[in-house]
């Protein structure tokens, strides 16, 4: 008969262990087992069966009874006490006489043993024993498992219903405080009821908190519960830093202890024996790194660490509960310092909300300033603003809620208006605001704002600003009367250095003109009467071809034949001579124009070439001095009605100033001179464009933009009177309507730009007209 082994009772291979010392009665057992699927292991001996079983943990042990050095019975003696094998069933095997002897069977049943097989080994019944305490095994060891489970099930339900108790404890502990918390408004109140609900809650001997009195730093009691109720003992203030109270404060960390008897930081050991106190919790109360008091309890069990980290959360809760209820009063008592300042303040005080569009708070003192009282601003509502402001103030207001909308705490506004009093009349108010109150989402809801009356100061304000008005008025009268004057200076110096200059000319021209005109008329008659003693001369010579020594020597003396043939080229060069004299004349009486005091069509290129003339000694090269090189650029033009002396005069500047510009560039100076005839538009008429340009030292933007001004001048005192530029500027622009424009750069030379119309069309100057007129008679 097969038995298998393994799949009835254990999910395993069952190991058995077979201890016998004779091999004949091991093997056939052994065999038979194997064979049946059972796992066995061999010991010879009981010692050696123990040392095996030091490794080895099998599910049953078959024992022969008689073995040499330790038999069946001792061996069994070792397994029932040993921890490891005591509840591993044991069977004895034995030869069948032995059976037969009760008294061995007792004693190895009293051993531990659960039964007997006898020699020879009958296999089938072998084999069912076997499998009966296999059997029996493994609901043992089920049973065991089952017990075990049962008492773990009883353990973690006992521990969870202490949990669950602990927990619903902390729950009502924490309902308990919350409601302390937010429902008293009343501050030794409030902490009263959290250490009621400490005690009550956690089963402790009694609980205090004190709170900080920073300005003297010391701890104040303010409630007690438990054993002590009172707050006026010895402990009713501590020091921070005294005791085991103001150490937790000054130290601003928790402090524990379950041994309290023994702690030598608790002040009175025996007080605490005698009460039967044995644990003590500490804890500073602490808001954003701010001490604002201290909690401390006592209680005759220890503290669990679930407790402590109960405690730990609370002591925050009631940090803030404390630092709240003293914002609270503070907020109170600010509350009424502010309305007692709000209501003695001689300004307006208000508080306005932009979306319900109406002042909140308004102060008495809007009825000194307008009249209305707060009641009456507030009945206004949403109308306020357009009751009261002034129409032409609403689009201030309007421009600054926007800017006022995205404000930020702290940004201060300021604005002006105007308001209605009540008995009709405008006020100004000055008023400055600031954020009050913001909406969820960051923008302005609510603003702060102190208004003044400021009418008397717009009043002031508005008789200083017409006086103002007209001082500047009177002061742009008198800048236009000194400009004014200074171009009628400017004017006077330039017609008097004319006038001069037209006396000196009409001087030369006096002077020069009278003989020139004398030579000029004889030449013809000297050269007449040099012919005719020339002709008597060659018909004495003809008569009298052999002179007298005297004559003789006489012609010799002279050189009769160099001298005839010299007069020739002298009354040649005289008549050259006395031509270029009139031409100087002619070209300083066309410099001056002293004959055209009238708007008259000239040929400006002329004007300029005179110009030149005049100015040619100081263009040619003398000494060390290199010539002045001029580069005409003369384009078609036709003649241009204007002042002729008026624009030579411009030249004559322009040239002039070229030319010292020139003075400081040792070589190739040169001055170029470009007209032309601007491009026919519908829209404007044509034009005359004159640009003459030097290669000399230039000069800065500073100094470019006060050239034409009068009486401004870079040259040295002696050299220059800053009014030549002045006079060419109103000479263009003024008297001929036209333009003048300088660039310019340090090293890189000046150009100026003369633009006037071809056609002018103006009135007669009267003052040109005199002065040309008092030249004219000059000649």
């Amino acid at each position: 008969m097969t038995i298998n082994a393994t799949s009835q009772y254990f999910p395993r291979q069952v190991k058995i262990l077979l201890i016998d010392d004779r091999v004949e009665n091991l093997k056939p057992i052994s065999d038979c087992l194997q064979n049946t699927g059972y796992e066995v292991r061999i010991a010879k001996s009981g010692i050696k069966g123990l040392k095996l079983l030091e490794q080895l943990t099998p599910d049953l042990i078959i024992l022969d009874v008689i073995m040499p050095e330790m038999d069946g019975f001792e061996t069994c003696r070792h397994l029932k006490t040993w921890e490891k094998t005591k509840d591993i069933p044991v069977i004895f095997m034995t030869a069948a006489m032995d059976t037969s002897n009760s008294e061995a069977k007792v004693k190895g049943l009293s051993l531990g043993a659960v039964d007997y097989i006898t020699k020879p080994i009958q296999v089938d019944e072998v084999l069912a024993r076997i499998k009966t305490h296999l059997h029996l095994r493994f609901l043992t060891l089920q049973l065991q498992q089952q017990n075990i489970r049962l008492q773990q099930e009883i353990r973690d339900r006992q521990q969870a219903e202490a949990a669950l108790a602990a927990q619903t404890r902390r729950l009502a502990l924490r309902s308990d405080i919350g409601l302390a918390l937010s429902q008293e408004t009343e501050l030794s109140a409030m902490l009263f009821r959290c250490t009621q609900a400490l005690v009550e809650h956690l089963d402790i001997k009694f609980a205090q908190i004190w709170t900080l009195n920073s300005q003297d730093n010391i701890l104040e009691l303010q409630a007690s519960a438990g054993l002590y109720t009172h707050t006026d003992g010895t402990h009713a203030q501590v020091s921070v830093g005294d005791s085991i109270i103001g150490y937790i404060a000054s130290q601003r960390q928790p402090y524990l202890s379950n041994d309290i008897a023994n702690d030598p930081n608790i002040s009175d050991p025996e007080w605490a024996r005698r009460e039967g106190t044995v644990s003590f919790a500490g804890y500073p109360l602490i808001v954003e790194a701010e001490l604002v008091g201290v909690m401390v309890l006592f209680s005759r069990h220890p503290f669990s660490q679930t407790t402590l980290d109960t405690l730990a959360s609370i002591t925050n809760e009631i940090a803030v509960g404390i630092e709240r209820q003293q914002l609270e009063q503070a907020l109170q008592e600010s509350q009424r310092w502010l309305k007692a300042i709000n209501e003695a303040n001689p300004n307006i005080i208000y508080v306005h909300d932009w979306v319900e569009r109406r002042n909140v708070y308004t102060n008495r003192e809007i009825y000194e300033i307008l009249g209305y009282t707060p009641a009456e601003i507030q009945d206004m509502g949403n109308q306020v603003l357009s009751m009261l402001m002034h129409p032409d103030d609403l689009d201030i207001i309007w421009d600054h809620q926007r800017r006022i909308k995205y404000a930020q705490i702290g940004d201060v506004f300021e604005l002006e208006y105007r308001m209605r009093h009540k008995n009709g009349e405008w006020r100004w108010l000055f008023s400055q605001e600031t954020v009050f109150k913001q909406n969820t989402d960051g923008t302005t809801r609510q603003t702060l704002g102190a208004a003044i009356d400021i009418s008397d100061r717009k009043q002031i304000e508005l008789a200083l600003r017409q006086s103002e008005t007209r001082e500047r008025q009177k002061a742009q009268a008198l800048q236009a009367t000194l400009k004014k004057l200074k171009r009628t200076q400017a004017q006077l110096i330039q017609t008097e250095k004319m006038s001069s200059l037209g006396r000196i000319v009409g001087g030369i021209a006096h002077e020069i003109n009278n003989p020139a005109n004398f030579i000029y008329g004889n030449i013809t008659y000297a050269r007449a009467y040099f012919q005719d003693l020339l002709k008597l001369v060659q018909l004495y010579q003809k008569t009298y071809p052999e002179p007298t020594a005297e004559i003789h020597q006489l012609s010799k003396e002279i050189d009769l034949e160099f001298l005839v043939e010299d007069w020739h080229k002298l009354i040649q060069s005289m008549e050259i001579g006395i031509v270029r004299i009139e031409k100087i004349v002619r070209s300083l009486k066309s410099f001056a124009k002293l004959d055209e005091a009238h708007l008259k069509p000239v040929d400006i290129h002329e004007c300029i070439d005179n110009t030149l003339f005049i100015l040619q000694s100081r263009l040619r090269s003398e000494g060390n001095r290199p010539e002045i090189k001029v580069i005409k650029h003369y384009g078609q033009l036709p003649p241009v009605t204007c002042y002729a002396s008026l624009l030579n005069q411009v030249f004559f500047n322009l040239f002039d100033n070229a030319i010292e510009a020139l003075d400081y560039q040792p070589v190739t100076r040169s001055i170029t001179i470009k007209t032309e005839l601007s491009t026919p538009n519908s829209t404007l008429p044509q034009s005359i464009i004159i640009q003459i340009k030097d290669n000399g030292i230039g000069m800065s933007d500073k100094v470019r933009q006060h050239i034409f001004e009068p009486f401004f001048t870079t040259k040295p005192v002696g050299k220059g009177t800053g009014l030549g530029l002045a006079v060419s500027h109103q000479i263009v622009v003024e008297k001929h309507k036209g333009e003048i424009s300088c660039s310019s750069a340090l090293g890189q030379g000046s150009e100026f730009i003369i633009k006037i119309p071809r056609i002018l069309t103006t009135k007669k100057d009267t003052l040109v007209q005199s002065v040309n007129r008092h030249l004219i008679n000059t000649f």
